[in-house]
């Protein structure tokens, strides 16, 4: 029984196959993780368009409830000074202020900008690349 040699394919014909292949699965990863990232960034942009939105509501929104409680606050204790009472209500506003983008800026810092399962999945393919040659 002889076989026909001409049928098997070559070592060169598998490693190309291979390469091809890993080639093939980096270039689907990249799109994965552009695909990610610009849907991603759509609800990033979405949300920072809200955010400015509600900001430029809440600022003047909040001056004008704050002179409210400085009046009020001079009116139920009509002994203390004005300046006593912007004093004690913008001392009071500042430390909520502080405290909220204090507390906001670790959120942001600790949450993921980037897709991080799809860039997993590149790096271990660029590993098995390195070492595959």
């Amino acid at each position: 029984m002889a076989t026909d040699r001409n049928a098997d394919p070559t070592i060169t014909s598998l490693v190309a196959g291979l390469m091809t292949d890993a080639q093939r699965l980096v270039d689907e990863h990249l799109a994965l993780f552009r695909t990610e990232f610009r849907a991603d960034f759509r609800k990033v942009k979405g949300a920072a368009k809200t955010l400015f939105i509600g900001a430029a509501l809440l600022v003047p929104g909040s001056l004008l409830l704050a002179f409210a409680l400085v009046h009020l606050l001079a009116w139920l204790i009509p002994s203390l000074p004005l300046w006593v009472s912007y004093s004690a209500i913008g001392g009071v506003l500042t430390i909520a202020g502080a405290i909220i983008c204090y507390v906001s800026k670790a959120r942001f810092q600790s949450g993921e900008i980037l897709p991080e399962s799809s860039l997993a999945a590149l790096k271990e393919d660029f590993q098995w690349m390195r070492t595959s040659n």
